[in-house]
């Protein structure tokens, strides 16, 4: 699959590392529990936006890679960079509840990702999902037919024009 030209920064891996696990690992975790507990997950998001501002400063395009669920941990990340002078916005991914379901289904079929995210966390997620409000910071594409490298691409170049 093609990349962008930055740097990811992937929540998945930054907590399994963090708990001594190798990033293909099982933890075993369930919803809320072991590597998925509310203070981990504030380590991780202060890691991932740490290490992202200090990538950026040091002249790196970066991509942070996690669900970002929360609209306060968004917006956490967004006064961070605008603080540190660097250039943020935020992309969301959508895409039907089939399809996200089928998505899961196949990636825990195929093995081989990162992440541990089941039909369980995915209904977990759309529970606790805060969509982003329309303010002109916020990048919204349409998965449903699959991800296109070229339109993701053309709506962040957009957002920074």
């Amino acid at each position: 699959m093609p990349r962008l030209p930055a740097v990811r920064i992937r929540s998945d891996v930054l907590r399994k590392v963090a708990a001594g696990l190798e990033p293909l690992q099982r933890s075993g975790s369930s919803v809320d529990a072991g590597l998925y507990t509310p203070s981990r997950s504030q380590s991780v998001y202060a890691e991932m936006q740490s290490t992202a501002l200090a990538l950026a400063a040091a002249g790196e395009t970066v991509i942070v890679d996690a669900t970002f669920l929360e609209r306060a941990v968004r917006t956490a990340f967004r006064s961070a960079a605008v603080a540190a002078g660097v250039a943020c916005v935020v992309l969301h991914c959508r895409a039907s509840e089939s399809t996200l379901r089928s998505r899961v289904e196949n990636r825990e079929r195929e093995g081989g990702d990162v992440s541990e995210a089941g039909i369980a966390v995915l209904e977990a997620q759309q529970k606790r999902f805060e969509p982003p409000a329309a303010d002109g910071e916020t990048v919204t594409v349409d998965t449903e037919a699959g991800v296109s490298l070229e339109s993701i691409e053309r709506a962040l170049r957009a957002a920074f024009a």
